[in-house]
């Protein structure tokens, strides 16, 4: 008989040691989700806009044109990271002092390089970024054409 009481005692005190855990476990993942979901709204910053609605026009489609040096795939219209930010400060500051697009894209392209630009500049060193998809266009159509359509024993 007084080995079922301890039985049942050790059994209270695991049950209260699960109890206290899953106590933990519960304030871990509540703190973990408010993170989570407070963390985008802190990422939304809104940035200072140019009060001349041609400037601002100006800068919202070099954004467009001009590629997040991090984010290596985006915009720096629609990244959130720091440096597309930073970036987004700088055209508008170009523009307002009067620059044209071109000069605001030439100050970037010394700075960052040419990978700063969303659309490469078309000359003879990267030629074979723009030329390659079209002759491997042509030489998978002619590759085709001769499968499809060659003549001989069959």
């Amino acid at each position: 008989m007084k080995y079922i009481f301890v039985i049942a005692s050790e059994a209270r005190q695991s049950i209260a040691v699960s109890c206290i855990k899953a106590r933990w476990i519960a304030t871990a993942c509540g703190l973990a989700m408010t993170i989570f979901l407070i963390s985008p709204a802190a990422a939304l910053t809104v940035d200072a806009k140019l009060p001349d609605r041609a400037q601002e026009a100006r800068a919202q489609a070099l954004f467009h044109e001009l590629r997040c040096v991090v984010c290596q795939g985006e915009a720096i219209a629609d990244s959130p990271a720091d440096v597309a930010r930073d970036l987004r400060r700088v055209v508008r500051e170009e523009i307002a002092s009067g620059k044209s697009d071109d000069e605001v894209k030439s100050f970037l392209v010394d700075h960052y390089g040419e990978r700063v630009l969303m659309m490469p500049v078309k000359n003879t060193r990267n030629a074979p970024l723009w030329l390659l998809p079209l002759i491997l266009l042509l030489g998978g159509a002619l590759f085709a054409w001769k499968r499809l359509f060659r003549r001989g024993p069959q």
